[in-house]
């Protein structure tokens, strides 16, 4: 059975919100600032910048929407995880 995060089905459910097709290009990056804001305003909490991180990207019909990094990649350096950090897909069960 395949189960997702809350976020993971957050970020789906937002993308499925309707638009309008025919909008000017001014009025889609509105829209696309004010999604990028709203799911940002969901993920953060759970990201914290003293905490490890996470990366996420949103891709809606092809173009790029929202590229973001979290919290740290190396917390016990400090180092601030990165949009374009590059990690492997999946998860560690043994990990816990």
């Amino acid at each position: 059975m395949l189960r997702f995060s809350p976020l993971c089905l957050v970020a789906i459910l937002l993308l499925q919100l309707p638009g309008a097709a025919a909008q000017a290009q001014a009025t889609a990056s509105t829209e696309e600032l004010a999604l990028a804001t709203r799911i940002g305003a969901v993920v953060a909490p759970y990201y914290p910048a003293s905490g490890p991180g996470a990366t996420m990207i949103v891709v809606k019909d092809g173009k790029t929407i929202v590229r973001q990094a979290y919290g740290l990649a190396d917390v016990a350096k400090g180092v601030p995880m990165q949009a374009g950090a590059v990690m492997r897909l999946g998860r560690n069960p043994d990990a816990s």
